[in-house]
């Protein structure tokens, strides 16, 4: 990296953490109206360094806290700040402020390129794992035995280099559920990986113009309608093959 992308980044890096910024926004969505010691800016950037680390409770998070910022808060009046209603929207307005600041076009497509017809291209994936046994109630696995899981689902613009969706779910819950809606696909490419396959979803992309791309399950034993090559164009030889 040369001093001028160093540069440009540390630029967007203060940008996207300004103090007055976050603070602002911690007033806007009524988390904080007056700034004390606790000011949404510091319980941010402190989430956001005890999460970048190996935390197992609330109180690591508190702990971080006070070293990063200097202080003796006491756990009661930090906890409160955690519990307000306010919280979760807080931190969601934030995550979604760092995603749009921190956002770089790096895939670059001219007119003569295929994909140059498409809108969008969207990939989409969740990724599973493991949480709180105590928190089952609300997350449960797919098995009754199976622990506490939750299953992060995404959806990405790869030509914007944006996240355009994020999710949190209970495993349990169907993938399909949480796909973009296919009026979103209109003139646009989706990617999926297998376990998104539902035969209903992609014929209803289809009728809102959408076009996807999505890796098959093994069982899987489709008719081939009509096979491309770039240099020979259509192989009718393959036509109706399974």
């Amino acid at each position: 990296m040369d001093r001028m992308e160093f540069n440009k980044g540390l630029k967007k890096f203060k940008q996207a953490f300004s103090e007055t910024a976050l603070n602002e926004l911690g007033k806007q969505v009524k988390f904080a109206q007056k700034l004390r010691k606790i000011t949404p800016f510091r319980l941010a950037l402190s989430l956001i360094s005890s999460f970048a680390g190996k935390i197992q409770t609330i109180a690591d998070t508190h702990r971080t806290f006070n070293e990063l910022n200097e202080e003796h808060v006491q756990y009661k009046p930090y906890h409160k700040q955690l519990a307000k209603r306010a919280f979760p929207n807080f931190m969601r307005r934030v995550v979604c402020r760092l995603m749009s600041e921190f956002a770089c076009r790096t895939l670059t497509i001219n007119d003569h390129n295929p994909f140059s017809m498409f809108e969008h291209i969207f990939i989409h994936d969740g990724s599973s794992y493991a949480i709180k046994s105590n928190l089952k109630s609300v997350f449960p696995g797919k098995y009754k035995q199976g622990l506490a899981t939750v299953q992060l689902h995404t959806t990405m613009d790869l030509l914007a280099d944006e996240i355009t969706a994020v999710i949190l779910a209970p495993f349990s819950h169907a993938d399909v559920n949480y796909l973009p809606s296919a009026k979103e696909i209109k003139n646009s490419l989706l990617l999926l990986d297998r376990a998104y396959l539902d035969f209903s979803y992609l014929r209803e992309v289809d009728t809102h113009q959408g076009f996807f791309i999505v890796r098959g399950k093994r069982h899987m034993n489709p008719m081939i309608e009509q096979g491309y090559d770039s240099e020979v164009g259509i192989f009718t030889s393959l036509s109706g093959v399974n």
